[in-house]
């Protein structure tokens, strides 16, 4: 499927577009500097907005900026929607404290379009929650202007990206998602880790989850600290903090299905979201907003021994009774002791930063101990190492945006012209390399999962489609054939031709051409040609009286040989969006799904060649909003900007 509907390609993000026009390596580690400075600058000027001082603005940044979150989704695709979300409570923030402006309006509107553009509808969702309930709180019924400024706001944002979000929707029409609430079952943390995990997990690494969604809540001790300490002044402070532990405190139980929050997972939207891996950014951003204003109420001296010892207490509390309980669980722990020196060493960073608030409070040198403090933070954060080195080797000339590399494993593949797919087994063969190489994946089939594939997957594997998703993640984010499944038939017709192994097999029907030390290539020579033509009156599959002639990702060309009351079938993706014509007569044909997964064409008397084109309506329907809506922005923004200048100058518009 091309780019334009997969919303998960993002081609308009304003990072991807700089990777497109300067392919290059180098530029992809920029622009990970470049995505966390801008989170960095985004919440440290929201801090300053809500009164913070920099040093405690600083560390609020820092905090989010260092989390497990960020760490593991830095070069993802997530992070390009959340880092935006900072950047938006600055703008209502203002919004509340002047007046709501035309620039401002424009501005949230903006920044609402960078955010759904991120490539992420779920990160989007909770960017757009956040700010909505941050609004509502800040604001209240009183403020119902503002309130709608921002919720216009929202609109113009959608309506500028209406391109994207509207090809996304109309893909979901029709393709299968991992987003539903079969996942809830799948991803379900067990009651005894329940209390052991959400809490030490905030101090370090844990996979509380399976393999699959490995999702990290790491803040530091430190940070959770002076987060505490705000509990003990929270009636001297305005209702901002007291929303940033509401939503902090509902969000941990909607994750980790805590009742009575739980029962948010069962409303409209939220039961499609999977909130544990969304719903981490807000949590993680409210605990670092709140340990800057509680360093802010250390450095003000705002906080006294009492309450200091108040919230080192409850830490110490949390933390001990959360640790006997999991050891006392039944999990397996051993992964958990491995983490054992980690844990030692957080804690005398936390006795460290203990140490020094105490002192500093005795002395009355609050500012050089605050200081101090936060670089402990800074140190507590990189403590765990973030993942910001890559886990294996890059070799720049296989990782080439345009024109990798082949790898020499593909070499017998080269001299192979046929539209053939192919799978892996093991690790030999990435299924991502499909998007490196061209090659035609069986397990990654299209850029997102029609359902009509995986009910495919489904009849080949024997597998109900309520399982589904517990296959897709136990064969590791994506579908497989598993060995005793090779011979059956609907892999012929899919066009399975080549199969790489890295141990060997024994499956009827499959030759094996090529092997070295660390591979096995396979060949099915039963596999069809990627088009065909079926004549249901005679009976017959015919392989000869077409060819395809050209055959590019948006478009399909495909030469008959005097065929007529026949259908033409081509092994791709029956989706909304394709369109065909015959030629030379350029009359259009109606494009039916065959087997509900491929396309097929009835043929008439005259056809020479059926032309396969991709339009999607999405695009077009959301191109047509996007500019639109910008052609109006920008005349209201015009005529606004020249009817202030006039009224300067003493005329009437």
């Amino acid at each position: 499927m091309p780019l334009l509907a997969n919303y998960q390609s993002t081609p308009f993000n304003p990072f991807n577009l700089l990777f497109t026009i300067f392919p290059s390596l180098k530029l992809l580690d920029w622009l990970i500097l470049l995505k966390l400075t801008l989170l960095w600058i985004f919440s440290y000027l929201f801090a300053t907005e809500i009164r913070l001082s920099p040093i405690s603005a600083g560390t609020s940044a820092l905090v989010i900026c260092f989390s497990g979150y960020i760490s593991i989704t830095v070069n993802n695709l997530f992070i390009n929607s959340d880092l935006w979300l900072p950047a938006g409570l600055l703008i209502v923030e203002r919004i509340f404290k002047t007046r709501a402006t035309l620039f401002r309006f424009a501005l949230l509107g903006i920044i609402t379009s960078m955010c759904l553009l991120g490539g992420n509808p779920e990160s989007a969702f909770y960017f757009l929650l956040f700010i909505l309930l941050y609004s509502a709180i800040r604001g209240g019924w009183k403020r119902r202007k503002e309130l709608l400024v921002i919720l216009l706001s929202f609109g113009l944002g959608i309506a500028l990206s209406s391109f994207q979000v509207w090809s996304f929707l109309e893909y979901m029409g029709f393709s299968w998602h991992i987003h539903s609430n079969q996942a809830y079952l799948v991803d379900q943390p067990s009651l005894s880790g329940l209390l052991s995990l959400f809490i030490p997990s905030l101090f370090g690494p844990s996979r509380f989850i399976d393999k699959f969604d490995y999702v990290s809540d790491f803040v530091g001790l430190i940070p959770v600290l002076l987060a505490v300490m705000t509990l003990s002044g929270l009636k001297r402070v305005s209702m901002r903090w007291v929303f940033f532990w509401v939503y902090l405190l509902v969000l941990l139980g909607l994750i980790y299905r805590i009742p009575p929050f739980s029962l948010l997972n069962h409303l409209p939207v939220m039961n499609q979201i999977r909130s544990v891996q969304y719903a981490h950014f807000g949590v993680l951003f409210s605990i670092s907003m709140l340990a800057g204003f509680g360093l802010e109420q250390f450095l003000k001296k705002r906080l006294s021994a009492s309450q200091y010892a108040f919230g080192l207490s409850w830490l110490l509390f949390i933390t001990i009774f959360s640790l006997t309980c999991f050891l006392l669980s039944s999990q397996d722990t051993a992964s958990y002791y491995s983490y054992s020196s980690r844990w030692l060493g957080s804690f005398i960073l936390l006795l460290i930063a203990v140490g020094i608030g105490a002192t500093g409070t005795v002395l009355r040198k609050r500012k050089i101990a605050g200081a101090l403090m936060a670089f402990l933070v800074l140190v507590n954060l990189l403590y765990f190492k973030p993942g910001f080195t890559p886990v294996a080797k890059i070799i720049p000339q296989r990782w080439r945006f345009q024109n990798p590399e082949p790898l020499s494993l593909l070499a017998p593949l080269h001299e192979d012209k046929s539209l053939y797919r192919i799978i892996g087994f093991g690790k030999v063969l990435s299924d991502n390399y499909n998007l490196l190489y061209r090659l035609n994946d069986l397990r990654v089939y299209e850029a997102l999962y029609p359902e009509t594939y995986v009910r495919m997957i489904a009849e080949i594997e024997g597998f109900a489609m309520e399982h589904a998703v517990a296959q897709f993640l136990k064969s590791g984010w994506h579908f497989t054939i598993s060995e005793k499944n090779l011979t059956h038939p609907l892999l012929n017709k899919l066009g399975l031709k080549y199969l790489f192994s890295d141990y060997e097999i024994n499956s009827d029907g499959w030759e094996l051409v090529n092997r070295t030390s660390f591979y096995f290539l396979y060949r099915n020579p039963n596999a069809w040609s990627r088009v065909w033509i079926k004549n249901d009156f005679i009976r017959r599959i015919d392989f000869e009286g077409v060819q395809i002639k050209s055959y590019l990702p948006d478009q399909v060309l495909i030469r008959l040989n005097d065929i007529e009351n026949a259908e033409l079938i081509l092994a791709d993706q029956y989706a909304v969006g394709w369109k065909a014509i015959s030629l030379p007569s350029r009359s259009q044909r109606r494009i039916f799904p065959e087997e509900g997964i491929f396309r097929k064409v009835a043929l008439k008397k005259g056809d020479q060649e059926i032309k396969f084109y991709y339009q999607p309506w999405g695009f077009r329907i959301g191109l047509y909003f996007s500019l639109t809506s910008l052609a109006l922005f920008l005349s209201g923004t015009g005529f606004g900007f020249f009817r202030k200048k006039f009224s300067s100058a003493g005329l009437n518009v």
